[in-house]
C-alpha cells in the first residue's frame, strides 16, 4: 500500500495504482515459470532464503529512488522484486511437505495462511497513523525491508533437506499437465485464476475508491486492513470462490466505508479458504518430485487472473470508472471458473514422467 501511495503522490496520476498493478503482475508469470523448476531441483528453503534476500534489497532501492524522483525507477524494482517472489512461490509450497507430516498439512497451510494474512492486517492499520504523523510512505517501505530481512533468515535457519539435480532443465511442462489431467486441481486452477482477477482488479481501484466514496485516499488503509482481517478470519472456516466474487461485486454498490470494509472482508475470508485447501490438495496429490512444477502451475493459473485484472483495471477505470470496472472484472471472474470446472473429474491424476 505504501507504493501506491507513494506513486500517487509523486505522478498525481489516476492511472498510477493500475499501472503499479501491472508492474506487480507481469514479472510473476516468468518467475513461478522458472520457480518450479529448481524448487524441484534445489533444497526450496535455500532457494527462499537467498530470493527474499535480494527483494530486500529492492525495496531498500525505492526510498533512494523516491527521495530523487524517479518514478520508473520504482516500477523496475517493484517489477524485479514480483519476478523474484514469484521465482520464490513455489518452493514454499514444495517446503511444507517436508517439514510436516500428511495429515498435518491442512492445520500448517491453514497456519502459514494466518500468518500472511495477520501481517496484511497489521501493516494497513499501521500505515493509517504513521502515514498521519509522518506523512512519508519510504517509513513503511523500510519497515517492509525489514521483513524480507528477517524472512531471509528464518528460512536459511531451517534444515537443509532435498538434493540439487544437476543437468539441464527437463519436464517444465510436466506441472501443467498433472493440473490439467487432474478435474479437482484443474477446478482449482479456474477459482485460482478467477479469485485472482477480481482481487486485482480490486486492489488496482481500492484507492480510488477511498478517494471517490469512502471519506478520502487516506482512508484505503482501513480497507486494507478489512481484506487482512477477513484472510485471518478465514483460515479457520469453510467456503469458496464465487462467494469471494459475489463479495467484491457488492462492494461496487456500497455507500459507507463500514459496508466496504465489511464486503473486502467477508470477501478475503472466504478466499483465504479454498486456498489453503487448494494448497494442501496439491500437495497430496502431486507426486513429490514433480510438486515444485505442479505448484508452479496452479501459481501460474493465478498471476494470470492477476495480469487479467491489471489490465481489465488500466483499461476500464478511465472510461467506466472504478465501480463498473471492478463489476466487469467480477463477471469475467465467474465465467473463467465456469469454463474450468467443464469435463470430467478424475479421482487421482496420472504421474508424469520426470
Amino acid at each position: 500500500m505504501a507504493i501506491v501511495v507513494l506513486l500517487l503522490r509523486l505522478t498525481g496520476s489516476s492511472a498510477a495504482p493500475a499501472a503499479y498493478m501491472l508492474a506487480r503482475v507481469v514479472p510473476r508469470l516468468a518467475g513461478a515459470a522458472v520457480g518450479g523448476e529448481l524448487a524441484d531441483r534445489l533444497p526450496p528453503q535455500r532457494v527462499a532464503a537467498a530470493l527474499a534476500a535480494v527483494q530486500g534489497l529492492l525495496m531498500a532501492s525505492i526510498i533512494v529512488s523516491a527521495e530523487r524522483h524517479l518514478v520508473w525507477s520504482i516500477y523496475a524494482a517493484v517489477a524485479v522484486s514480483q519476478l523474484l517472489g514469484a521465482t520464490a512461490r513455489p518452493a514454499l509450497l514444495a517446503l511444507l511437505p517436508r517439514l510436516v507430516v500428511d495429515h498435518e498439512l491442512g492445520r500448517a497451510n491453514g497456519l502459514v495462511s494466518a500468518a500472511m494474512s495477520s501481517s496484511q492486517v497489521v501493516a494497513p492499520a499501521l500505515s493509517v497513523p504513521l502515514l498521519a504523523v509522518f506523512h512519508r510512505p519510504e517509513l513503511l517501505i523500510a519497515i517492509d525491508v525489514a521483513s524480507f530481512a528477517l524472512a531471509a533468515l528464518l528460512f536459511a535457519s531451517l534444515p537443509a533437506g532435498g538434493r540439487a539435480a544437476p543437468g539441464p532443465l527437463r519436464g517444465a511442462t510436466d506441472g501443467l499437465r498433472l493440473i490439467w489431467a487432474d478435474g479437482h486441481l484443474r477446478s482449482l486452477a479456474g477459482a485460482y485464476l478467477g479469485g485472482a482477477l477480481a482481487v486485482t482488479t480490486a486492489s488496482a481501484v481500492l484507492v480510488l475508491a477511498a478517494a471517490d466514496r469512502f471519506g478520502g485516499a487516506d482512508r484505503v488503509g482501513v480497507l486494507y486492513a478489512a481484506v487482512g482481517a477477513g484472510a485471518l478470519l478465514g483460515s479457520t472456516l469453510v467456503a469458496g470462490a464465487l462467494a469471494e466474487i459475489v463479495l467484491l461485486a457488492v462492494l461496487t454498490l456500497a455507500q459507507g466505508l463500514t459496508t466496504a470494509a465489511l464486503c473486502l472482508a467477508a470477501s478475503a475470508a472466504v478466499g483465504s479458504l479454498y486456498q489453503v485447501w487448494g494448497s494442501t490438495e496439491l500437495q497430496l496429490r502431486a507426486p513429490p518430485e514433480v510438486l515444485g512444477r505442479a505448484g508452479a502451475a496452479l501459481v501460474l493459473a493465478q498471476y494470470a487472473g492477476m495480469l487479467l485484472g491489471a489490465v481489465l483495471a488500466a483499461a476500464l477505470v478511465p472510461l467506466v470508472g472504478w465501480d463498473r470496472a471492478l463489476f466487469t472484472a467480477c463477471c469475467a471472474a465467474l465465467a473463467a471458473i465456469a469454463v474450468s470446472v467443464t469435463g470430467p473429474l478424475r479421482e487421482a491424476a496420472p504421474r508424469p514422467a520426470v
